[in-house]
């Protein structure tokens, strides 16, 4: 297994040192949607998902199995993960903890209600949420354990895990969504989607209000809504724009502390189903070349070539890079591109 290492600030670890984030009172009527409101009203249609999901406020939904096909509540969710997902109300505080990992991946996080995500926590310890350091007084709250997808005694190991997160709220106090104007949401939900299709990285567009780039925030909370800030998750969203055919991408010594991983979408942004139920690629599944490399194959599957994920009209792919070195941040490390077999 990988070995964690805490990327949050020590000090945020600590409840009496917690980063400050300011609480703001959403609208209960957003009529009109704007552009600047979007984020909050895409809070609420998340958060109306998610409580559905749980069974209430203040539990978690378990993903006992990596994301399943037919019940994607999101776009662009990953299979290298266990998620455990559900909103919660903090205005008292929120306590989460979390068990001895044996240096498995963990990572907790809120989304406010105005979709930032001030502060993150991996690995094993008590992690507290409240208005002061989250910034409103609901939160949705999304943990993101490590698995072998394909190891079922793994993902039973995980499971266990799931079932020793505590989670202790000091407030129950039912979340009331507030109205918005149906059309204008489409519509600019729509636009987001169609911008999104641009976007060759997510950097700057997951966090709190003060790190994130506003233009690429507003978009990223429609197209990849509960994204890791990042210093924890570093994304890449590749829209190639090719044809259904044969390509492969070569990738060696990817500069991460944790792992990475490749996973494939439709024009919509979902797995699409496939009868080698083949997503994604990581570095903990895929099969390595003799060099230690890694090649990646796009479409041409029907030979049973390593590494292969099914391709559809509109295929695209994000990269996740799960702890990212320096140099992945700082852009003098770029994965590699998708290149056509000939």
């Amino acid at each position: 297994m990988f070995k964690i290492l805490l990327l949050c600030v020590i000090a945020t670890l600590i409840s009496g040192c917690m980063p400050t984030e300011k609480q703001v009172t959403p609208s209960k009527n957003f009529d009109p949607v704007t552009i600047d409101n979007l984020p909050s009203v895409e809070f609420i249609n998340q958060a109306e998902r998610l409580l559905k999901m749980s069974g209430g406020l203040n539990k978690f939904y378990k993903f006992r199995f990596p994301t399943p096909i037919d019940n994607q509540p999101v776009i662009r969710m990953n299979r290298d993960t266990l998620y455990m997902v559900g909103v919660f109300d903090i205005s008292k505080g929120l306590s989460v903890e979390v068990p001895d990992m044996d240096q498995r991946y963990i990572s907790v996080m809120p989304v406010n209600e105005q979709g930032y995500t001030p502060v993150v926590y991996t690995g094993m310890g008590t992690h507290y949420f409240g208005p002061e350091s989250v910034g409103s007084n609901y939160a949705a709250i999304i943990i993101r354990i490590l698995v072998n997808a394909a190891d079922p005694a793994d993902v039973k190991e995980v499971n266990q895990l799931q079932d020793e997160i505590k989670v202790t709220a000091n407030s129950a106090i039912p979340f009331k969504t507030a109205t918005y104007n149906q059309d204008d949401y489409q519509r600019l939900y729509a636009e987001m989607i169609n911008k999104g299709r641009s976007f060759t990285s997510f950097k700057k567009s997951f966090g709190s209000k003060q790190d994130v780039d506003y233009d690429k925030f507003r978009i990223a909370s429609i197209i990849g809504w509960g994204g890791l800030p990042d210093n924890q998750a570093f994304y890449v969203n590749v829209e190639p724009k090719l044809p259904v055919g044969e390509y492969k991408i070569d990738v060696q010594d990817v500069p991460v502390k944790a792992f990475w991983s490749v996973s494939l979408y439709n024009d919509k942004g979902y797995f699409q189903p496939n009868e080698l139920d083949m997503y994604s690629v990581n570095s903990i599944t895929a099969t390595e070349n003799a060099n230690s490399s890694y090649t990646i194959h796009f479409g041409g599957c029907e030979d049973h070539r390593i590494n292969c994920l099914p391709i559809m009209d509109g295929w695209n792919y994000v990269i996740r890079l799960y702890e990212p070195e320096a140099n992945i941040l700082n852009g003098s490390w770029t994965f590699p591109e998708v290149v056509e077999l000939k």
